[in-house]
């Protein structure tokens, strides 16, 4: 079960969007119980040229999974996590041949499970050649 909507507009060539999405993973078996929750998801982001040459973009993300029966350590509890993510890319076309891209994406994974808490932070760097 899924619903999903995506808003959007530009403001000074720059385009704003907002999502949210409602989504359910609802096993048929109870041996698969474990595995069962509902999300509920918020993407936000803004991006545009800044100049001729540089196009950027940012994001925040948040996402809460909720498990259906999944206890927690010790506690009798149902298992949740709260997960956000921030977003930074950035484009540059050198010249027409040549462009160089940088990226940057930060997890922090927060749950009423200490085990499953974690934060990530990836990072990349591109150089591409149009020929």
């Amino acid at each position: 079960y899924r619903v999903r909507y995506k808003v959007g507009t530009t403001v000074k060539k720059a385009l704003l969007s907002m999502e949210n999405e409602y989504y359910v993973n609802d096993s048929n078996d109870n041996r698969n119980n474990y595995y069962d929750y509902w999300v509920w998801k918020v993407n936000n982001s803004i991006s545009g040229n800044v100049t001729k040459k540089l196009y950027c973009s940012a994001g925040f993300n948040f996402e809460r999974k909720n498990y259906t029966v999944r206890p927690v350590s010790g506690v009798n509890a149902v298992r949740y996590d709260d997960k956000y993510t921030l977003t930074g890319n950035a484009s540059y076309d050198i010249n027409k041949t040549w462009r160089v891209a940088y990226g940057l994406t930060f997890d922090h994974l927060g749950s009423n499970e200490p085990t499953g808490e974690y934060d990530n932070n990836k990072q990349s760097l591109t150089v591409t050649a149009k020929f």
